[in-house]
């Protein structure tokens, strides 16, 4: 390699991140563009000392530039996929080969995040997205059946949440939050 080994991680934030499939895809992309990297023209014709630490990163593998997805879901079952702790018998995921792309780089915490942290509802109709907050929707609101399953989940901050997990920087900010 011809870069610097990196000592923290780059880190994906997603939030809401449901099966996890945005994180998955950004950790085979990262893979893809470190493994084909050393071939670019444009890195391959400078001279090493001239590019940049962009291009440094990209002249590495995997082991030595890491990503790492910290993705936040406050269902409870859609959190434990995102561990390969869940049943995956419901997953919209072929979830088969995912263990070996993910290979420990990806960590669900069952969570939602808010401004405050402390516990919420945690609202789910039938045939619809959940969504956190203190009540469920009013049926004129609702476009769907009523069938609502509520439960309580936790409730964390942004800045709470990185400290606990010791990022200091943020390499990409994915959100997807219904009611926060």
């Amino acid at each position: 390699a011809t870069g610097k080994r990196r000592s923290t991680p780059y880190t994906i934030l997603d939030i809401g991140a449901h099966e996890g499939a945005v994180g998955m895809a950004a950790l085979a992309l990262w893979d893809a563009i470190l493994a084909t990297a050393p071939s670019w023209p444009a890195l391959a014709a400078r001279p090493e000392g001239q590019r940049s630490s962009a291009g440094a990163a990209l002249a590495l593998s995997p082991s030595e530039a890491p990503m790492r997805v910290l993705a936040l879901e406050p269902h409870l079952e859609r959190c434990a996929r995102l561990n390969f702790t869940g049943k995956a018998s419901d997953s919209s995921l072929d979830r088969t080969p995912d263990w070996r792309l993910v290979g420990g780089r990806m960590q669900g915490v069952c969570a939602a995040a808010m401004g405050t942290a402390g516990s919420s509802l945690l609202h789910c109709p039938a045939y619809s997205h959940c969504h956190v907050g203190a009540k469920a929707m009013e049926p004129e609101e609702a476009s769907v059946p009523t069938d609502v399953d509520s439960s309580s989940v936790l409730v964390v901050t942004v800045d709470g949440v990185l400290e606990e997990h010791d990022i200091q920087d943020v390499a990409v900010l994915k959100v997807d939050a219904e009611g926060a």
